[in-house]
């Protein structure tokens, strides 16, 4: 979800951007413009990118705290707005700025702020998904990984793949006869392919990361840290 939140915060960001250049540039008696339509059609498909990418019970809460539309096929105030900005620019882009991105903002952090990442797992790799930087990103997180794994199991500070796996999780690991075989087990072979596949692969490889590769193996470690025995 993390990952998530950022991709549409950053086209929300875009969206306020954009806004506000409007509010900059034209006032009603300057719009009669080829370039003034562009624009507004640019900022249209910004806000329907986000409506497609949000979870529906996110844009629920979002239309709940926004003014009923006038339009019948608008689906809340800021399309309205949107649907009337070629008209009334110096009202509806008011509007958005100060009334509409406020509220998406707000209801984006709220949602977003349940079933987070690991808060030290996010602090680790935020500033690269910020940047769009997966691979470091991915690289960045099973440096993390490691470092929780030796801190919890006490494992000596180079200790790392394989080694590490085993060393903790393998017949003759340290919580051998702590937990049950078959769940011991289990998580060896997690860790160990997840190091094998994923890590070896971005580690040593320099290689497009693609933000599904990013998300999914992101996901993966951040749920081994939450259900590390």
């Amino acid at each position: 979800m993390y990952l998530l939140e950022l991709r549409l915060m950053d086209k929300i960001n875009t969206f306020n951007k954009l806004a506000n250049y409007f509010a900059d540039t034209y006032d009603d008696k300057s719009t009669q413009n080829d370039k003034f339509y562009r624009d507004i059609k640019g900022l249209s498909d910004i806000w329907e990118e986000i409506k497609k990418g949000s979870p529906e019970d996110l844009l629920s809460c979002i239309y709940q705290r926004l003014p009923i539309p006038t339009v019948e096929t608008s689906e809340s105030a800021i399309d309205d707005n949107l649907y009337f900005l070629s008209y009334r620019v110096n009202r509806n882009i008011k509007d958005i700025i100060s009334r509409d991105i406020p509220i998406i903002r707000e209801e984006f952090h709220n949602y977003f702020s349940v079933n987070q990442f690991n808060d030290d797992l996010k602090t680790t790799i935020s500033s690269q998904l910020e940047q769009w930087q997966y691979g470091d990103a991915i690289r960045r997180g099973f440096i993390y990984l490691s470092a929780t794994l030796r801190k919890k199991y006490g494992m000596p500070d180079k200790m790392d793949g394989d080694t590490l796996v085993n060393s903790i999780f393998g017949s003759k690991g340290i919580v051998a006869n702590k937990i049950p075989d078959d769940e011991r087990e289990a998580i060896r072979n997690l860790l160990a392919g997840l190091y094998g596949v994923f890590r070896n692969t971005f580690s040593h490889h320099l290689l497009d990361c693609t933000w599904n590769d990013s998300e999914s193996t992101l996901l993966m470690i951040n749920w081994i840290l939450e259900h590390l025995p």
